[in-house]
């Protein structure tokens, strides 16, 4: 397949899905971000799409663990996963591994809400 070929079979797609997102309200077509086909220096404005005007979707409650109600402390899962992130960019991504396994888990979703406290702390002691 020649790579005009792919470039066209790429840009049908793109297009089918530019289509898909705007009828269902994801996506709005306004200006030249970016642009579909560009034959002879002609630019077509059905084909531009405008990303920084696109609405975002929504998150689901469920990708993202939520902090228990009682707790002792106010620590929500971002000050983990920063504390978490910090430790990888340190130490290394053995140790932040290391610090979650003591946990019994591979991974901070993982984590129940009132451990995120003692994550933070046990990175903290990981990082010195």
């Amino acid at each position: 397949m020649s790579l005009e070929a792919v470039i066209q079979e790429n840009t049908s797609a793109l297009r089918e899905l530019i289509n898909i997102m705007s009828s269902a309200g994801q996506m709005s077509i306004n200006s030249s971000t970016i642009q579909g086909d560009v034959v002879a220096g002609e630019k077509k404005d059905a084909d531009v799409v405008d990303i920084k005007s696109a609405k975002k979707p929504k998150t689901k409650a469920a990708d993202k663990p939520e902090p228990a109600e009682s707790t002792k402390s106010d620590v929500s899962y971002d000050d983990a996963a920063k504390a978490v992130t910090t430790l990888a960019r340190t130490a290394g991504r053995d140790a932040a591994i290391e610090v979650l396994s003591k946990f019994g888990v591979k991974k901070l979703p993982d984590v129940k809400p009132e451990q995120y406290a003692a994550v933070i702390e046990a990175c903290e002691k990981a990082g010195k």
